[in-house]
């Protein structure tokens, strides 16, 4: 009796000090008169999302326009961490580029600073070395160059308009195949190609070995696993590993095998391992460019 007495006040004690304590993190934005939705007690504002009730995108859609349209900004919490949404363009190019300094880092990434299958990423990188890789890439991705890869986009394109063109027509004469499949063999197929300097097709049953390993990061019950860990809590990305060793795997080692064998054959093709071996080989700070140029 003695035992669960102790246990009952235990659980009111701590209850309590958490009411207090989420209510106090709940309170940032509305002490600095910042308006915000109603917030969950543990979840913030996005309670639907974790209960895969709602995409993110939705529910930042919908903070969105429950602000006033004069609003330059509104406030919202993911758990207790407070976030700010604007608004204004104004407001967006003078944080993006004259206060760029003062807000450097992005709130969705990786806490490793890596992709979601451990490569480098500058979308999760941190100053400094974000400015130091960002530098480094600017002279080597001009608009002129990115221009140039649109032709092996458009070779991806012939072999997908072939595709659609063999499709069995039903009863009816119609070609019926999945948009989202469609799109999703199209997008690995421009990947490989630029990004992995390697030709592949996806739309062959027998050639589709990059776009299923593709698949099994993103999609199904994998890809929300993924998608919570890296939009909630992204410092703790390490817990993504185990479950994408193998695909990681083997988009690494495709890279790394582009990258050798065009260094190798000095051959270019005018696509993005052209500019990582730019990148490569240009001049390096050892601080921050040890783990771009290594395999690890």
């Amino acid at each position: 009796m003695d035992y669960l007495i102790w246990c009952a006040t235990s659980l009111i004690i701590f209850l309590s000090f958490f009411y207090v304590y989420a209510k106090y993190r709940l309170s940032y934005w509305s002490k600095r008169g910042v308006k915000t939705l109603p917030t969950h007690l543990l979840f913030g504002n996005f309670k639907d999302c974790l209960t895969l009730n709602k995409p993110p995108a939705e529910i930042l859609r919908e903070i969105y326009n429950s602000a006033d349209p004069d609003d330059p900004y509104i406030g919202f919490y993911i758990f207790h961490k407070p976030l700010l949404l604007l608004r204004d363009h104004d407001l967006i190019k003078q944080i993006m580029n004259k206060d760029f300094d003062v807000f450097p880092n992005r709130r969705f990434g990786s806490g490793l600073e890596r992709d979601t299958v451990n490569l480098d990423s500058i979308l999760s990188m941190k100053q400094p070395r974000w400015r130091y890789v960002r530098n480094k890439l600017t002279p080597v991705l001009t608009g002129q160059k990115l221009k140039n890869m649109i032709s092996l986009m458009t070779d991806c394109g012939k072999v997908m308009l072939n595709f659609i063109e063999k499709l069995p027509t039903d009863k009816t004469g119609q070609k019926k195949w999945e948009v989202k499949d469609l799109g999703s063999r199209y997008s690995a197929d421009v990947l490989a190609s630029l990004t992995f300097g390697v030709g592949v097709n996806s739309f062959d049953e027998k050639e589709n070995t990059f776009w299923e390993n593709g698949v099994t990061i993103f999609r199904g019950f994998m890809r929300n696993i993924v998608f919570i860990i890296l939009f909630f809590i992204p410092e703790w990305d390490f817990l993504i590993a185990p479950f994408i060793k193998k695909p990681a795997n083997y988009f690494r080692n495709i890279f790394w095998d582009a990258m050798n064998t065009r260094e190798q054959l000095a051959f270019k093709r005018g696509d993005m391992i052209d500019s990582m071996l730019a990148l490569k080989n240009g001049e390096q700070n050892p601080i921050y460019s040890k783990e771009h140029v290594s395999r690890g």
